[in-house]
């Protein structure tokens, strides 16, 4: 199995367990900026997806333009113009929250460590740039 799968595959049995259904979709890297996101968002069976970043393709594509074309209720990773700004405004149970701060609020939830600690996540993701 190839290393870059193995982790989806360890999700997808992850999402098995607790009753959801996950589906790892590559794309070409000829694929177009509308390919990324149409079908998904009009799939009615679909209930949320991610949008792996930085995209790989051989065509110039935009990324600010292939994220907002999400669904705002499909945006699981909260990254759309709108859910970005609703999160903004403390509209919180009208958006998603992306994984890395909801998952560090619960930690502190949890743990009933103060707030006010001071916290530093480090990534090299440029999703959280």
């Amino acid at each position: 199995m190839s290393q870059v799968l193995l982790p989806y595959t360890c999700f997808k049995c992850s999402f098995l367990q607790i009753g959801i259904k996950a589906t790892h979709i590559k794309l070409p890297r000829t694929a177009t900026e509308s390919e990324y996101v149409t079908s998904l968002n009009e799939d009615s069976t679909v209930h949320g997806f991610i949008v792996q970043l930085p995209l790989d393709s051989e065509n110039p594509i935009n990324t600010e333009a292939v994220v907002n074309a999400i669904a705002p209720e499909k945006d699981v990773d909260g990254l759309t113009s709108i859910n970005a700004g609703k999160l903004a405004r403390g509209d919180l149970n009208d958006c998603f929250i992306p994984c890395t701060p909801k998952g560090c609020l619960e930690l502190i939830k949890e743990t009933g460590k103060n707030k006010q600690a001071k916290i530093k996540h480090i990534s090299w993701s440029h999703v959280e740039d």
